[in-house]
């Protein structure tokens, strides 16, 4: 029973870490756009600040970039 308690506890602190993640990817982007950067000049700094390739930074781009 405490090793379930135990894996639940983990599993939740690992969702909430790549939310959170996610949330300063949205952040960044939708800054980023209002402050007029380009789309090329955001995808550095994802890739950058993030440590995400080029496609994963393209697919973050699309997903929260036309908000």
């Amino acid at each position: 029973m405490l090793e379930a308690k135990q894996r639940g506890l983990e599993q939740g602190k690992e969702q909430g870490r790549k939310e959170g993640i996610e949330l300063g990817i949205q952040s960044l982007i939708l800054d980023n756009l209002e402050e007029g950067f380009s789309k090329q000049k955001i995808l550095e700094k994802l890739q950058k600040r993030f440590d995400l390739t080029s496609e994963q930074a393209k697919q973050y781009f699309e997903k929260f970039g036309k908000q």
